[in-house]
């Protein structure tokens, strides 16, 4: 399953499109390992099962400006 990340008016947030049926764990556990994702400390995940996405705030803007210029 290939993931689609938008970025959001709100700073410090991505939008994750397809999550299907991952894991809200699973999602926090990537976003926030630095090597495979280039993200950082979460401050909130919030998942949306039935639209199929998630929004995920960032402690700071390096996690969030990372993992946007990486995908």
């Amino acid at each position: 399953m290939m993931l689609s990340v938008r970025h959001v008016s709100v700073p410090r947030c991505i939008q994750v499109f397809n999550i299907g049926s991952i894991a809200k764990d699973s999602l926090q556990l990537y976003f926030e390992h630095t090597r495979s994702s280039g993200g950082g400390e979460i401050q909130q995940l919030t998942m949306n099962e039935r639209h199929g996405y998630a929004v995920i705030e960032f402690c700071d803007l390096h996690g969030h400006y990372f993992v946007f210029l990486c995908s």
